[in-house]
């Protein structure tokens, strides 16, 4: 087929179009490629009202709301600019009226998709690390002996966000506390939990 031929058959907008779907497809392959990698994992945030501004290694902006939806993502506006583009160069030659439309609407379904998509593998992922600040108000069993105040530490099992753990711990008693003891959790002290007996 003769590219020529084939490009000055197209009406304007559809040429429009079509670069706009071809280009953004390009760079939606491109930053699949790159996540497939892992070239695309969060980095640092900056704090808004409400919302967090995301900059990720990727050099990835997004506006994310206090329950982890990201919809306006760099990803976000290729998937709108792909389906948009791809969606007006279909219906272009039909109606140019409906194509704007149509293309507006399809790319904005694709965008509120891929932020949906991106939440639900931002949930699937774990970086392994346990806040030991919840555990706080739950008891455990004292593993190593914990010494009296200012005296060292001892350690402690627990189950804490469905991981049976060991910690570090100290007390403000002034007694020894014994192996096999329960003891409840009443407070952080750095990387240590402080324990008082149950």
């Amino acid at each position: 087929m003769d590219f020529s031929a084939w490009w000055s058959a197209l009406i304007p907008l559809q040429m429009v179009y079509f670069c706009i779907g071809l280009a953004a497809t390009v760079f939606l392959i491109l930053q699949i490629i790159t996540l497939l990698f892992g070239f695309g994992d969060d980095g640092s945030d900056l704090s808004g009202d409400g919302a967090d501004i995301d900059v990720d290694e990727g050099g990835e902006f997004q506006l994310e709301s206090s329950d982890g939806f990201t919809l306006f993502t760099v990803r976000g506006l290729v998937a709108f600019f792909a389906i948009g583009g791809w969606t007006g160069y279909i219906l272009a030659p039909v109606n140019t009226a409906l194509a704007i439309i149509l293309s507006l609407i399809a790319g904005f379904l694709a965008l509120v998709l891929m932020a949906y998509i991106m939440r639900a593998i931002m949930r699937l992922r774990s970086d392994g690390n346990i806040e030991i600040s919840k555990a706080i108000g739950l008891t455990a069993s004292v593993y190593l002996s914990i010494p009296p105040k200012d005296s060292g530490f001892g350690k402690i099992n627990l189950t804490l966000e469905e991981r049976f753990i060991e910690v570090n711990a100290v007390q403000n008693g002034n007694e020894t506390i014994p192996t096999g003891t329960s003891v409840k959790i009443v407070a952080t002290s750095g990387d240590k939990l402080v324990v008082e007996k149950a």
